[in-house]
């Protein structure tokens, strides 16, 4: 290999050299991407991009579909496709906005689908709060969409969210 190092070179300056001289893989492309980023590094992607609302106990799924459409929640903040591809994204299910809720135009409501325990629906209110228009208040969240049957597979016990709540 040719040096562009003086010939009274030190040892160290060799060594230096010699580990300078050397490719590096291009890790950026891999690591900026939700798709080919490593696993454990997801939460360091989503602060980089600025998420929201994040939790490392989410499913992996979870965790990359939040960060493929973290562009287009940011794009459209303060609208209600940005309130229902947030709560979506996080898999906590679809949603149905209702506004004007008690006569007031600023109030409005959602109804989500799906079964949530008490701290998914902590969860999707703090993304709705982040993704919902700043003058717009939240009022209810309605389960009722999600009829829970009498079956004995659930038990009211606190275990999932259900009927209107008055937020």
């Amino acid at each position: 290999m040719q040096s562009l190092l003086p010939s009274n070179r030190t040892g160290f300056e060799q060594a230096l050299e010699l580990s300078v001289s050397r490719p590096l893989p291009n890790l950026l492309n891999t690591l900026w991407h939700p798709d080919s980023c490593p696993a454990e590094l997801l939460g360091q992607l989503a602060w980089g991009l600025n998420i929201d609302v994040w939790d490392d106990a989410w499913a992996e799924r979870d965790k990359r579909e939040v960060l493929k459409n973290a562009l287009y929640v940011h794009q459209h903040k303060g609208t209600l496709s940005a309130v229902k591809s947030a709560v979506a994204d996080a898999g906590l299910g679809n949603t149905t906005v209702t506004e004007g809720v008690g006569g007031q135009w600023a109030q409005y409501g959602i109804t989500i689908d799906r079964a949530l325990n008490p701290e998914q629906t902590q969860a999707a209110k703090a993304l709705i709060a982040a993704a919902a228009p700043a003058r717009c208040k939240l009022v209810q969240l309605d389960f009722t969409a999600n009829a829970i049957l009498r079956n004995g597979t659930v038990l009211r016990n606190g275990q999932y969210t259900r009927g209107v709540i008055a937020v």
